[in-house]
């Protein structure tokens, strides 16, 4: 196969699962950098030089903190997921500090969401259910209190953020916090750029992945912020349908984005 036929064939397969289009000029380009001096190639040796870039940009990590408590931060667009990432994040330490047969972590929830009354009542809910504390906050001042209040009393402090002042909350708890930003990933690349800029979170946990089977979206934004998947979320089980992200939930058989 000629290279520039093999490119073009990657150009469409981008196109198809959702890349953006100056992600796919990207890779374009180093695939001509790389394929200039060659009239046949392979389609699969410029197909895994693809998918080799792609893993590239869309890296996977959790968090490396030992400070307690751990201070975790949900942000996002209203309706991404935010409250139902907070209540299957904690049932996941629960679970794991269970299924290591650790001691049971103590756990606080914050509501900082009080205008929505189904955020505060789903979160009340699932605290008695989980045995976790919970209280409520009107405003970043309160969380900030709250947090200081709790920071010797817990392994962890979990606060839903109203959309309102998730910028002012990501300012003030920018250092020795986890701030994960929830990405679904049915959400247009160019909104899920705006959303990036607007929070500067460290952390991306993706959610609604049962609606979908592309992440262009998703990778084109992420890739050059530094941000990293740690979460993935695929159903409304908890928390049994929140895991830890790994290659293989992007790429099915090891290449889903690049499949036909």
């Amino acid at each position: 196969m000629h290279s520039s036929e093999a490119i073009s064939k990657i150009v469409s397969i981008l196109e198809e699962n959702d890349f953006s289009a100056g992600y796919i000029k990207k890779i374009a380009e180093k695939l001509n950098q790389q394929y200039a001096d060659c009239e046949n190639v392979e389609f699969e040796s410029v197909k895994k030089t693809s998918m080799d870039i792609v893993r590239t940009d869309s890296p996977i990590a959790l968090p490396q903190n030992s400070k307690k408590p751990r201070v975790i931060f949900m942000v996002g667009a209203a309706g991404s997921g935010k409250t139902a990432s907070l209540i299957k994040m904690t049932a996941k330490l629960i679970k794991d500090a269970s299924d290591k047969k650790t001691k049971r972590p103590e756990i606080l929830l914050v509501a900082a969401d009080c205008k929505r009354i189904a955020a505060y009542e789903k979160i009340n809910r699932f605290g008695f259910l989980l045995d976790a504390k919970v209280e409520k906050a009107e405003s970043a001042a309160d969380v900030q209190g709250i947090v200081q209040d709790y920071s010797e009393k817990v392994d962890a402090i979990f606060v839903d953020v109203s959309t309102e002042n998730q910028g002012e909350i990501c300012k003030l708890f920018a250092k020795d916090s986890e701030i994960y930003h929830i990405i679904p990933a049915t959400m247009k690349t160019s909104v899920i750029e705006r959303e990036i800029k607007k929070y500067g979170a460290n952390f991306a946990i993706v959610t609604k992945a049962d609606e979908t089977n592309c992440y262009g979206n998703v990778i084109s934004a992420i890739a050059g912020t530094g941000m990293k998947i740690a979460y993935i979320s695929n159903g409304e089980n908890i928390p049994r349908d929140f895991k830890e992200a790994a290659a293989k939930d992007f790429h099915p058989t090891e290449e889903r984005d690049l499949q036909h």
